[in-house]
């Protein structure tokens, strides 16, 4: 690709290096959390971006594909360019890496809670709830894969301080968080 990608990402050897795959996903979703911060926090850029994508207050596992060109672009195109800048990896590696990746991205968005939901939340994977709390409350949780960055910005909120009565299917926010507990920051965009 004319250079833009290191030339490790091209080697065939060495098979799948479990701690680069590892480095990838932790520089990825680093990349990818602060991005889409920022398209929250600015709004104009918000609205042009990342906003349709909101439309899903309770999205569905299909939702994780409906993104603008400017959206994707910011959030994953951006994110992978500088982890395989930052990653030095062989192939194999890349591949595992991509499968992770692309397939979690997909399961957080989806509308069920997941038998290793409780594992992940422990281990700070990112879980179906917690993306469902971001399309609730908008300025919560902007993590994908993990949920250590949004520790650091204090952003992180748990599903089980949003969601009333978890069952099957995520339900609304309860009435407090409607009533206003919920509020956005006054410099955080609204959908």
């Amino acid at each position: 690709l004319g250079g833009l990608m290191r030339e490790s990402y091209y080697r065939w050897e060495g098979g799948v290096q479990w701690k680069l795959v590892l480095a990838q996903l932790l520089v990825q979703d680093f990349f990818q959390t602060m991005m889409h911060f920022v398209e929250h926090l600015v709004t104009p850029l918000y609205k042009r971006s990342h906003k349709p994508h909101h439309v899903f207050l309770s999205p569905t596992l299909f939702d994780a594909f409906h993104g603008s060109f400017a959206d994707t672009l910011l959030m994953i195109t951006v994110p992978l360019f500088a982890t395989q800048r930052i990653v030095p990896s062989n192939l194999w590696s890349y591949i595992a890496f991509g499968a992770i990746f692309s397939s979690w991205l997909v399961l957080i968005h989806s509308e069920y809670h997941h038998p290793w939901d409780p594992l992940f939340a422990n281990l700070g994977l990112g879980t179906p709830g917690d993306h469902h709390v971001h399309h609730a409350l908008f300025s919560r949780n902007f993590g994908h894969l993990f949920t250590y960055w949004d520790r650091v910005l204090r952003t992180y909120t748990s599903p089980e301080a949003v969601f009333a009565k978890p069952d099957a299917r995520f339900t609304k926010p309860d009435e407090e968080i409607s009533r206003g507990k919920g509020q956005l920051p006054p410099r955080v965009a609204r959908p």
